[in-house]
């Protein structure tokens, strides 16, 4: 008795033009399909006899291929109920060696799980987030490409992320932190493929993600006011005043977006935050009431507008504010250290008045777990990197030897 049930099926059976051939699997009375590879006239395929019809050489050698197809797909079934793993779409189709052979420079089974992951985690995870993980995809390509390898679950081992690391930072003059990105990424994607019982070995526990310690980029309180007092107008004005309310709330830019006049309740803003799924409630200070009295009523607007373009027009609010000083910040290559010199406003991006929020909050005396619960951090282990606070709050406790 057969596992499953395995039918080649047309796409279009009324279609005039050559359309596309499907395996049909069904298993338990449940039926998924995927693409054969090939593409035949309808009039020329036999429903009945599950062939193309004809005798020319390339019709029997593409018959001889779809019954051995047919043959592998039993097989795989078969380890898989040996296996105790159930049969699915996900399980069955990383397992078919036909259809990498078959691909050419159309999309790995690797790449169409990486898709089908990326779809998966759509509704749990922020936009922003899951924008950051599909360029790993890419990257992965090139590298693939590059050293003409396969990007194939098979090949993901110890020496796949030595060669991918030397390529993308040696070779191309990547980072190390954006390296650990990818890197973060994809083990991401292994621990769900696991999950999916699609691979069944956890050959990328030792790959280490690379990261950098870095000064957390803020605006002073005087660097913020003088945003606030810029005589600015349309879209410009907008971009600003959201860009406050994030320096006054430690909220996202994200979740600022979605606001309405539904998240203001009782003098606070209670939100839900997109990427922790966490409700926050923030109290307004006297310098954001203004702000929230324009938008946040019958007739405001909020500026619908993506990141980039709102980091753009920052950058030029904060070079009118005369935001200029010169910074330095600093990248790695391996252990190498490379130092960039940039004009303070180069750097104003929406986060930076998340940053700018939390810091200022510490510099002022706030507690810790008291910024932790508005800004929706999980621990007080994630606010370790705004340090730099320290330096400040130093200065200011040694001028007391000043006092004597």
């Amino acid at each position: 008795m057969q596992i499953i049930k395995v039918n080649i099926n047309l796409d279009k059976s009324t279609s005039k033009i050559a359309t596309a051939l499907y395996f049909s699997i069904v298993h338990n009375g449940k039926r998924f399909r995927f693409y054969t590879g090939y593409r035949i006239l309808p009039k020329k395929w036999s429903t009945k006899k599950q062939m193309v019809i004809g005798t020319t050489t390339n019709i029997k050698l593409i018959n001889s291929k779809l019954k051995s197809y047919i043959g592998e797909i039993h097989n795989v079934a078969i380890e898989l109920k040996l296996q105790g793993i159930d049969i699915t779409k996900i399980t069955l189709l990383p397992r078919l060696q036909f259809l990498d052979n078959n691909q050419g420079k159309s999309k790995t089974t690797f790449a169409k799980y990486f898709d089908t992951f990326i779809q998966q985690r759509k509704n749990k995870i922020a936009i922003v987030s899951l924008n950051g993980m599909k360029p790993t995809l890419n990257t992965l390509q090139k590298f693939a490409d590059a050293k003409k390898i396969t990007l194939a679950f098979a090949n993901i081992n110890n020496n796949f992320y030595n060669e991918f690391r030397n390529y993308f930072i040696t070779e191309n003059n990547g980072f190390n932190a954006t390296f650990g990105k990818h890197i973060k990424v994809l083990k991401t994607f292994l621990n769900w493929c696991y999950d999916e019982k699609i691979i069944f070995t956890k050959t990328w526990l030792k790959f280490d993600v690379l990261k950098e310690k870095k000064e957390v980029m803020f605006l002073t309180p005087t660097e913020i006011a003088t945003m606030a007092a810029l005589p600015l107008t349309g879209l410009l004005e907008q971009v600003r005043d959201f860009f406050l309310i994030e320096c006054y709330t430690g909220l996202r830019n994200g979740d600022i977006l979605k606001l309405t006049a539904n998240n203001i309740k009782g003098g606070n803003i209670v939100i839900t935050t997109q990427k922790t799924n966490t409700t926050l409630q923030i109290p307004i200070i006297d310098l954001l009431q203004p702000i929230i009295n324009k938008y946040f009523t019958i007739g405001g607007k909020v500026p619908l507008l993506s990141n980039q373009v709102m980091n753009r027009y920052l950058k030029a609010i904060a070079e009118q504010a005369g935001i200029n000083d010169t910074v330095i910040y600093s990248k790695y290559q391996n252990t190498t250290k490379v130092d960039f010199e940039l004009k303070k406003y180069e750097r104003v991006t929406t986060h930076t008045a998340r940053h700018s929020f939390i810091t200022n909050s510490l510099a002022k005396g706030i507690q810790p777990d008291t910024i932790r619960q508005i800004v929706g951090h999980s621990s007080l282990k994630t606010m370790a990197k705004y340090s730099q606070v320290n330096n400040i709050n130093n200065t200011k406790e040694m001028q007391k030897w000043n006092k004597v």
